[in-house]
Parts: structure tokens; C-alpha cells; sequence
């Protein structure tokens, strides 16, 4: 994997990473303490999702802000895990819950 170059100081919050050395770890531990300040049980795990989905530092930023104000990961990043499946979201489609996941696995007799 290749380590993306970002740089610059976020327009909200803590001061984060700035620079032009700044890679992908630091910008990824700066969302996890944005995250987690704002309440995100799963700050890490939520970060790299971001991580992985943004293309490149601002885009990152925007969706760091959209999920602190408190939208759903899924509609921030676009698509929701269902089972094996990666399923394209809008904000109109509801967001899965686990025993949606073991009612369709039962419904279709596939375990997910």
C-alpha cells in the first residue's frame, strides 16, 4: 500500500496534522480523536473506513465533520456491508441492524 501525502490544518476542531510530510497514520490517529471526542464507540475502525473511502485530505475532513455532527458511517461513506453484498446507499434507505442481516440469511439459506 502507498502512504497518501496530506497536508494543512482542519478548518474544525483540534488543530490535527498539518504539513507537507503529513501521511496517512497521522491523519488517521487526528480522525480517530475527532471521532471519539465525539462519541463514535468505534472511533478506529470508523477512521480507517473514512480513510479508505476518501480520496484525498479535504474530502476526508468533510466526511470526518459529516460523521461528528452525527450522520450515519454508512451515508458519509456511501454503501453499507450487507452480508457479502456492499450495498449503495442513498439517505432515504434505511441503514441495516444485525438481526436484519440473520433474518435475510435464513430467508435465502445462506449464512452471511
Amino acid at each position: 500500500m502507498t502512504t497518501a501525502r496530506f497536508s494543512g490544518a482542519p478548518p474544525w476542531g483540534s488543530p490535527g496534522p498539518s504539513g507537507p510530510d503529513v501521511g496517512r497514520r497521522e491523519l488517521g490517529d487526528w480522525a480517530t480523536r475527532e471521532l471519539a471526542a465525539a462519541g463514535c464507540v468505534s472511533a478506529r475502525a470508523e477512521a480507517d473506513w473514512l480513510l479508505e473511502e476518501a480520496v484525498d485530505e479535504e474530502s476526508l475532513r468533510a466526511m470526518v465533520a459529516r460523521r461528528v455532527a452525527g450522520e450515519p458511517l454508512q451515508y458519509v461513506i456511501g454503501w453499507a456491508p450487507f452480508g457479502p453484498l456492499r450495498l449503495d446507499l442513498a439517505k432515504a434507505i434505511l441503514t441495516q441492524k444485525g438481526d436484519e442481516t440473520k433474518l435475510f440469511s435464513f430467508n435465502v439459506g445462506t449464512q452471511f
